[in-house]
């Protein structure tokens, strides 16, 4: 089904006629221009790469530019490997997501490469989990190269890194990165030699390089579903998690669940999902399946779920087994589920609520398989390791198993750089993520992935004692249904929090300086605090508050003192009761790209409460944005 994308592009834009008239190399205001339209960061280098300039384009064609900058960026790649290694040639791996400019980019990257004379493995179309496991298990490959823009819309797209651990790579690593980039793409000279040097390679080098992708795509599938059981099971022995995962088949043939996959053309469409689930004997509905038939936003979010809800609730009907489904992202390393309730309708669960209930299921499990291996209470330390908007729910969920929760700044690599931390203090920490997102880490993966989410659902609902494990914790008890994970989610510490990609939650602001800005917030917040402490007790018996500075892995306490910390990190304000616990919070982050802040709230007791703290933080950080200029 992914053949289409295993080729070249017909049309190369490093050759077209207005690049190459005179030996023509573009301006270094052009180049100034197209960088000021890029976010280059840890979390990935991208912007709008359709020829046409419109986000939504289903246009194949980029620009010359854009394969110069493509070019410069796998070269500044080879180049940084082999200075970190001190050898050469490197092995970089390079795979894609399935937007229409994919294919284009991806030949760019492919060339560039060789002219570095770095060894390349094509994997074409790949989900990032699954790419990051053909990294990880493949002794030669040194790094990889990821084609996608997330979330973002179709006509987006840019580059992820990756080292050879599987990992997406570390933010001063990208940075070091982002300068041997810079040095070349402020180089007509250097530009035009690298242009040069990709038009002159051998036709055959590429050839070559394409021929064997079915090899390296087979070896990815393998690879990753490989690790995927390991993940699922939490043993690295084959033996072992092959009797669990035949344990839970034998309790899904003995009550079926249906699960609806709304793969939205992404690159799900071409890795192990179907395969994987049937194996367990789950009853799987397809929907959108083709890759690259992009159907509606690739942002699994709001309107986006409704598809997979009307398919879920149509495939009930028919078969009440079904209970849940899934949307991914285009390059699938997040998605969102809904769930089927009891009367029959199916809803999309919020982002905090999916991370939630895997927060839950993994738990439940590790305290399980204690029970099964007569451990009792005696596993390690437990720690989930979390970004700092993450809901407080997922406190109250830890304390009910004994495990501390960390928090990191927003940022994949930066949670899973902490977790890494915590585990070399001793902790054991199963599960890590961004609540903010839904997206869950499931140890042994360094990167989210929505079949390790789904997966933990299917835990909660079929295998045996792990949902009895959290019910006892929380003293509730559900009677077995169809509606099961429904009535399960019914159990969660009730918290209301901001979606992060609601339009509320986008506040556009002026100051450039946001360490400035939150030192002015600071100052505002204090002097209100008189006013609007009483109105905060009445409402949520609120008695005091603290300030987080979220930075890296670091956690900063109390206002200001950042010590040029806290310019693009993540802030909080804490709400306490007399107790001092925790009973909501304020958070806010600026973009490192635009003059915008997102904001949210999250509160332990009403709605309402989380509307009210929400306008009173913006109303502050407008005020905060008119005084800091």
């Amino acid at each position: 089904m992914q053949a289409q994308f295993n080729k070249p592009p017909e049309r190369d834009p490093l050759n077209v006629e207005e690049n190459v008239a005179a030996g023509r190399i573009f301006s270094k205001t052009e180049r100034e221009r197209f960088l000021a339209r890029t976010i280059i960061s840890f979390s990935g280098w991208r912007r709008v790469f359709a020829a046409d300039k419109d986000e939504e384009s289903r246009t194949a064609e980029i620009s010359p530019l854009s394969a110069l900058f493509t070019a410069a960026a796998a070269a500044a790649a080879a180049r940084r490997l082999k200075k970190r290694l001190g050898r050469e040639p490197v092995t970089i791996a390079v795979a894609m997501d399935t937007r229409p400019t994919g294919s284009g980019i991806a030949f760019n990257v492919i060339r560039a490469l060789l002219a570095e004379r770095a060894r390349v493995h094509w994997l074409s179309v790949a989900p990032t989990p699954e790419a990051l496991s053909y990294t990880a298990g493949t002794e030669e490959v040194d790094g990889l190269i990821y084609v996608t823009a997330s979330h973002n819309p179709v006509g987006h797209n840019g580059l992820k890194f990756a080292a050879a651990d599987g990992g997406v790579i570390a933010p001063g690593e990208n940075e070091r990165l982002k300068g041997e980039f810079l040095n070349i793409f402020n180089s007509q000279e250097q530009l035009e030699e690298l242009r040069q040097r990709i038009l002159a390679a051998s036709s055959g080098e590429i050839e070559a390089v394409y021929s064997q992708v079915e090899r390296h795509k087979s070896s990815a599938l393998r690879l990753y579903r490989e690790f995927t059981s390991r993940v699922f099971t939490a043993h690295d022995q084959a033996l072992e998690a092959s009797s669990l995962l035949e344990k839970l088949r034998q309790r899904i043939l003995e009550r079926p669940i249906g699960l609806v996959a709304e793969f939205n053309g992404s690159a799900r469409t071409c890795s192990i999902d179907v395969d994987f689930f049937r194996s367990l004997g789950v009853k799987l509905k397809v929907i959108n399946g083709q890759p690259g038939r992009i159907k509606h936003a690739i942002l699994p979010e709001g309107e986006a779920l409704l598809p997979c809800c009307r398919a879920l609730e149509k495939a009930a009907s028919r078969d009440p087994s079904f209970e849940l489904g899934y949307v991914p992202d285009c390059d699938g390393d997040r998605g969102n589920v809904v769930l089927l309730d009891q009367t029959g309708r199916a809803h999309p669960l919020q982002a905090q609520e999916v991370f939630a209930l895997a927060v839950v299921s993994e738990l439940s499990f590790l305290a399980s398989f204690a029970d099964l291996q007569g451990k009792g209470s005696g596993l390690p330390r437990l720690a989930v390791v979390v970004n700092g908007p993450t809901s407080g729910r997922i406190d109250r969920i830890a304390s009910a198993f004994g495990a501390l929760v960390f928090r990191a700044e927003v940022g994949e690599a930066n949670v899973v750089e902490l977790a890494r931390q915590k585990r070399a203090e001793g902790y054991l920490v199963r599960i890590l993520g961004e609540g903010s997102n839904g997206g869950n880490i499931t140890h042994p993966s360094r990167v989210r992935d929505p079949l390790n989410t789904v997966l933990a659902f299917i835990k909660m609902a079929r295998l045996e004692g792990v949902a009895e494990q959290w019910l006892s914790r929380c003293d509730k008890k559900i009677e077995s249904s169809v509606s099961r994970l429904a009535r399960i989610v019914d159990t969660l510490p009730r918290y209301y929090s901001t979606g992060l990609y609601e339009k509320r939650s986008l506040l556009q602001i002026k100051s450039k300086d946001h360490n400035k800005l939150k030192m002015r917030y600071e100052e505002i917040f204090a002097g209100r605090w008189p006013q609007v402490q009483p109105e905060l007790f009445r409402r949520m018996g609120v008695t005091g508050y603290r300030i987080i500075n979220y930075e890296g892995t670091r956690t900063v306490q109390g206002p200001g003192g950042r010590e040029g910390a806290g310019k693009e990190g993540g802030f909080k304000v804490i709400f306490t009761d007399r107790s001092r616990r925790e009973v909501g919070f304020l958070w806010m982050r600026g973009s490192k790209t635009e003059p915008v802040f997102r904001i949210m709230a999250d509160v332990s007791t009403l709605e309402a409460d989380e509307k009210y703290l929400l306008q009173l933080h913006s109303d502050m950080l407008y005020e905060a944005d008119r005084a800091a200029d």
